[in-house]
């Protein structure tokens, strides 16, 4: 038995009408006119304005009325910042420095080449999720990315996230990725420091266990 997935067709409009305050409108008019819900959005790069350009499938709401899902913003994106570049430098100088200054330079090369192939992979994820967000198919779990982003590999999704505007709104998957790019670069500081950080933290840790 043969089997044949059918991909469900992708529309592009312009939004003709939309309540901000209400957080929904429309694209097309007349009987044509398709209702577009802020929810129904794959991911925000701002907030929806009338004369916006979408992409979107076709889909039924509840009731059963057509509407707009996996909703896509067009035109916003594709370019990283130079104050991105320079947040990423900033990010990047703790782990740098311990690396210089507490492995043997043998290291370096090892450790350079683990963390960019690191984020090259991550960076593929998050375009294989983004695309597959754009086809309504099946998505990257998060958790997965960030696995990724926890081994080794968040350069590379903080790139991501702005080239491709992708996971770089969702408020909960932000603080995640935030507490992983903090605990890098606390292993970075506690490395400098000749793990005395950690080793404080856990005498403080049985201190207040042991009262």
């Amino acid at each position: 038995m043969v089997t044949t997935d059918i991909k469900p067709k992708r529309h592009r409009a312009k939004i003709t009408e939309w309540l901000d305050n209400r957080g929904f409108g429309y694209v097309g008019m007349g009987e044509a006119r398709v209702f577009v819900h802020i929810r129904d959005f794959v991911e925000r790069i701002k907030m929806p304005e009338t004369g916006d350009v979408i992409t979107y499938t076709l889909g039924h709401d509840k009731q059963g009325r057509v509407c707009a899902t996996s909703v896509m913003q067009v035109g916003y994106g594709g370019q990283v910042s130079l104050g991105a570049w320079i947040g990423l430098a900033v990010l990047l100088a703790a782990p740098v420095y311990a690396v210089v200054t507490e492995l043997d330079r043998a290291r370096w090369p090892g450790v350079a080449g683990a963390v960019a192939v690191a984020s090259l992979i991550t960076f593929a994820l998050y375009a294989f999720d983004k695309g597959q967000a754009k086809r309504g198919a099946f998505r990257m779990p998060e958790a997965w990315l960030h696995l990724a982003e926890l081994a080794g590999g968040w350069p590379g999704a903080f790139l991501a996230q702005r080239a491709l505007r992708h996971k770089s709104t969702k408020p909960t998957y932000r603080f995640t990725f935030g507490v992983i790019v903090l605990f890098h670069q606390f292993v970075a500081v506690d490395l400098i420091y000749g793990w005395e950080v950690s080793r404080h933290l856990r005498e403080l840790w049985n201190f207040v266990v042991g009262s």
